[in-house]
């Protein structure tokens, strides 16, 4: 029998935010499905909404209108901070996330550290690592969870080869990733698909390179 593919809906989704005395809309009313089982890139200009969709697919910010169908199927978002507390060791931050999402802390710490590739002194303060190590780290514990689909804003400041064992490790789980991103090399390298951002909306692409040549066509 073959496996049902994972799907995702924003349905009538609208958003916008006040901003210097008008009203700057991001989305305009549009509605769109996607898969959640396969790697897919947001692609969009700068300051076009690519960390909102994230926001609203995390659950961190609500549409002005509309909603979201199959929202269970997401993690946090990643490589946006505030998963750890600062002055709390790695390991200590680590056993609060188990806990939290209730998981076997051994397992998760594991996880961590496979696409951290175990460096780091995990009883140092958490502020006391360099910012790379940090963004590294949060990220990775979020995405060593066990969830359909991860969710990583600006993929293009993790290194690559800490991305090349993140989007290994989900292929392994059948988990999708939704990356946001403007570097076309990164899209093509891990996308097969692609979400664009362009003209306030929302266009889905099955092919990643039929969504690079629609992203590459728009306007700056």
């Amino acid at each position: 029998m073959a496996t049902r593919q994972r799907i995702a809906s924003l349905v009538s989704l609208a958003k916008a935010f006040q901003g210097r005395g008008e009203l700057q809309v991001v989305f305009r009313t549009t509605s769109v499905s996607f898969p959640t089982d396969r790697p897919i890139a947001i692609l969009g200009h700068k300051r076009t909404g690519k960390s909102t969709l994230l926001k609203i697919l995390a659950r961190k910010v609500a549409p002005d209108h509309g909603g979201l169908i199959g929202a269970d199927q997401f993690s946090p978002l990643a490589n946006v901070g505030g998963v750890f507390h600062g002055q709390l060791a790695a390991l200590e931050n680590l056993r609060i996330v188990a806990r939290l999402f209730g998981v076997d802390m051994d397992r998760l710490a594991a996880g961590a550290a496979a696409l951290c590739e175990g460096d780091g002194d995990p009883d140092v303060l958490f502020n006391s690592a360099e910012p790379a190590r940090r963004r590294a780290l949060e990220t990775a514990t979020i995405l060593a969870l066990p969830f359909p689909c991860y969710l990583v804003d600006d993929a293009g400041f993790l290194s690559s080869e800490f991305l090349a064992r993140s989007f290994a490790a989900a292929a392994a789980r059948r988990s999708g990733m939704i990356f946001a991103t403007a570097n076309l090399r990164l899209a093509r390298q891990h996308a097969e698909a692609a979400l664009v951002i362009a003209d306030q909306t929302i266009y889905p692409f099955a092919d990643i390179e039929e969504g690079i040549d629609f992203f590459d066509r728009q306007p700056r």
